[in-house]
């Protein structure tokens, strides 16, 4: 009796994992954030479902997109059919024999959020999500994000700082220089001097007659003596 409940318990858990991972279905989009979308660029869906095949419609802004059937067709050749148009516009209607596939769009216009204002979110909306084997998933979601520029800052101040230091060096130096070209020399008969090798000139015959007085003087006062 105890390995029979052991075996049905394994099984219950066996059959629940199945069912888990059955079910899993995903999408996801290319690029998923970035801050510049231009125009022409691709955007890829991809929609996965654990079961065979699939089927799924998808509603996005066709104001900002555009679908690219020939594109889509390329790189998941298992599509059996696309409608453009499904239930008005804004909808296309997918229809493929293999469980994973690649919608490709386009971008009709340049889309960039400046650094001062918040992220722009455009959806894409995946409904009524049918594979063989599973069950139906009633709606996904995947977000293409455009982020805020990155501003630049630093080089222009770097760029002031830089001709402001330098302005005011050669300022300094112009000024020392002005002073240094103002400067007189005046002698002790209150005299300009404009050469300095005549001052100096002028100062060794001033001492000269002053020793000639001296010694003069002392002859003088040595003969008075005697």
């Amino acid at each position: 009796m105890k390995k029979i409940i052991t075996s049905l318990t394994i099984l219950v858990v066996a059959l629940m994992v199945m069912v888990g991972s059955v079910n899993a279905t995903t999408v996801g989009v290319e690029p998923e954030n970035t801050q510049k979308i231009t125009a022409g660029q691709q955007v890829k869906l991809t929609v996965t479902a654990d079961g065979r095949g699939e089927d799924f419609k998808v509603k996005y802004d066709t104001t900002k997109f555009a679908l690219d059937e020939t594109e889509t067709r390329k790189v998941s050749p298992s599509i059996t059919t696309i409608n453009p148009n499904y239930d008005g516009q804004g909808q296309i209607m997918v229809i493929s024999l293999a469980n994973t596939n690649t919608v490709v769009f386009t971008a009709k216009e340049d889309m960039e959020v400046p650094a001062e204002d918040p992220a722009k979110a455009f959806n894409f909306d995946i409904t009524e999500i049918h594979s063989v084997g599973v069950d139906t998933v009633p709606s996904l979601q995947a977000t293409v994000t455009v982020t805020p520029a990155t501003e630049i800052t630093g080089g222009n101040e770097g760029e002031g700082s830089g001709s402001g230091t330098a302005s005011e060096e050669g300022e300094g130096s112009n000024s020392e220089t002005g002073n240094d070209s103002d400067e007189k020399y005046i002698d002790d008969n209150g005299n300009e001097i404009t050469e300095i090798t005549q001052a100096g000139n002028t100062y060794f015959v001033g001492v000269a007659i002053a020793l000639v007085a001296l010694v003069s003087g002392a002859l003088v006062v040595r003969k008075i003596r005697k």
